[in-house]
């Protein structure tokens, strides 16, 4: 079970890896969206 996330900004590789730090579940970077920086987070 995932929830996808996306944002309406495109973020540079080290603010994801920032990012993803900061989740308090499982996450993963999914790519490039129609608006903006993918992210799955893990349920």
């Amino acid at each position: 079970m995932a929830i996808e996330l996306e944002l309406t900004t495109y973020l540079q590789e080290e603010e994801v890896d920032k990012l993803i730090n900061q989740f308090p579940v499982p996450a993963d970077y999914d790519g490039v969206g129609s608006k903006g920086t993918k992210f799955v987070f893990y349920m």
